[in-house]
């Protein structure tokens, strides 16, 4: 496991930054490895843990940088409701997935997004799944959609069968889906689809929940 340690010159860790390190019950001469989560390991050792005033003290003992990889995954994901929501951007890191455009479609649910939440959750996922670089999560409205997808040209997904299908070797180096809400699309934005020339896909005869389906798009397409 990673701990979250933004860039700084102090050796000490306060605030909601230290939350996971007492959660995780460090302790003076424990050895950890963090990241900043722009690409930057650094391993650190626990000097003294300051319970009352929620503080930890720490040395650098090592420091590594790392360079992103080149492929750009991107998620277009049309607002499902909160606790779905929640669970696709705590998974998103294991698909590998660099941007996630977050939209309101014809079906999805009345109410605001809290992007401040969604990022805690991303970052505790990133923590867990030892990733060093974080997706970036963000809301688009509907003019920025339309300038997206006739850029990127992702690939719809679509619940059932359907008789157009692409392979992992068609999508080149730049991979990137659309998935819609608990519901599916409406046939309006089908047909706004289609008028862009955009490639449709299913995953098969199993539904799969919002929340899931851009995953396991991606593990399906992963190289």
């Amino acid at each position: 496991m990673y701990f979250y340690l933004q860039k700084e010159a102090s050796s000490y860790i306060k605030g909601y930054q230290a939350d996971h390190f007492f959660t995780m019950r460090v302790k003076p001469g424990d050895t950890l490895e963090t990241t900043d989560l722009q690409g930057t390991l650094t391993k650190i050792r626990v000097s003294e843990v300051d319970k009352k005033n929620r503080t930890i003290f720490y040395d650098t003992v090592e420091e590594k940088k790392y360079l992103a990889y080149t492929s750009e995954n991107f998620l277009f994901q049309a607002i499902t409701d909160k606790a779905y929501l929640e669970k696709m951007i705590e998974i998103t890191p294991h698909a590998h997935v660099d941007i996630v455009y977050l939209f309101i479609s014809d079906r999805s649910p009345v109410g605001g997004v809290i992007q401040d939440r969604l990022e805690k959750i991303l970052i505790r996922s990133c923590e867990q799944a030892e990733k060093l670089f974080k997706p970036t999560i963000k809301i688009v409205d509907k003019s920025e959609l339309s300038s997206l997808i006739s850029k990127y040209l992702p690939t719809v997904l679509q619940a059932g069968s359907i008789s157009q299908n692409i392979s992992s070797s068609e999508l080149g180096p730049s991979k990137s889906v659309i998935v819609g809400p608990e519901g599916g699309w409406s046939q309006g934005e089908i047909a706004t689809f289609k008028e862009n020339d955009l490639s449709f896909e299913s995953l098969g005869s199993e539904v799969y929940p919002a929340w899931l389906a851009g995953y396991t798009w991606f593990v399906k397409h992963r190289e």
